[in-house]
């Protein structure tokens, strides 16, 4: 066996494991069917075209599709890593104090981008499991080579099962969808106890502003959202208990939503 036809086994096996984590079975199938990428794979042209319509298959959006074909390329990861901060940046740091306050066991922290939160848990000394998921595949096979449970998905379809975590942790994120409802909902489907989001633009009293703009043909979001509609939506869903916002310094904030008891 030649070392391509080994590695075109790898991708085979990688791309089965994305199709249990983010697929419907009918997705799978429709993909596996079709014999001319699948079982004429004898080297990896064949696996980056199988690969090809898998992303088809994750029903990418156009924001999301940007993040994917340009971090490693036109965004550095070294540029990538100068957005998004070190432990030391101040809603890292008191979520880490409020979370070993609490003793959780168990996080998932999406996106996990280059899972900084990971390394702040370890600096800290805070013992908690913790997973990771994000869209964009190079953040996920960065964290995977660490060694970290990071995952495929994105946070509108988590591929985690209801109520497995202790707690959702989301930072920086709602922002840049095209809206937080179908994100919200699904971090409360995951947790058993609390929700945590990051909010880089502070939610006010203003209308939403629903910010986006092209960039190499991409739709990107960088919206404004009205805090009461942000309550009323979590008030209305069945799960939440109650919820208080944490104002930290520079210009973020955090919701808190705790949730009723399975």
């Amino acid at each position: 066996m030649t070392v391509l036809q080994i590695l075109g086994m790898i991708s085979r096996f990688a791309f089965a494991m994305i199709c249990c984590l983010y697929m419907t079975p009918s997705d799978c199938q429709t993909i596996m069917k079709d014999s001319s990428v699948v079982e004429s794979s004898p080297d990896l042209y064949a696996d980056f075209r199988l690969f090809e319509q898998v992303k088809k298959l994750l029903h990418l959006k156009p924001y999301e599709l940007w993040w994917e074909n340009s971090l490693g390329s036109q965004v550095s990861m070294q540029t990538f890593s100068s957005w998004l901060g070190d432990i030391n940046v101040p809603s890292r740091v008191a979520v880490r104090k409020y979370l070993k306050a609490k003793k959780y066991s168990s996080i998932l922290d999406i996106p996990s981008g280059m899972c900084i939160d990971f390394f702040g848990f370890k600096h800290d000394n805070i013992e908690i499991d913790y997973y990771g998921v994000d869209i964009t595949s190079k953040l996920v096979c960065y964290g995977k080579k660490l060694g970290i449970n990071v995952f495929l998905g994105s946070i509108e379809k988590i591929p985690m099962h209801n109520s497995c975590l202790d707690v959702c942790y989301a930072r920086h994120i709602l922002e840049h969808l095209d809206y937080y409802h179908k994100a919200i909902s699904e971090m409360i489907r995951v947790a058993k106890k609390e929700v945590i989001i990051v909010f880089f633009i502070k939610p006010n009293n203003r209308p939403d502003h629903i910010n986006y703009y092209e960039k190499n043909g991409y739709e990107l979001y960088e919206n404004y959202y009205n805090q009461q509609k942000i309550e009323k939506y979590v008030a209305s869903l069945a799960q939440v208990d109650y919820f208080e916002w944490e104002q930290v310094k520079w210009r973020e904030k955090i919701l808190h939503i705790y949730l009723t008891a399975a």
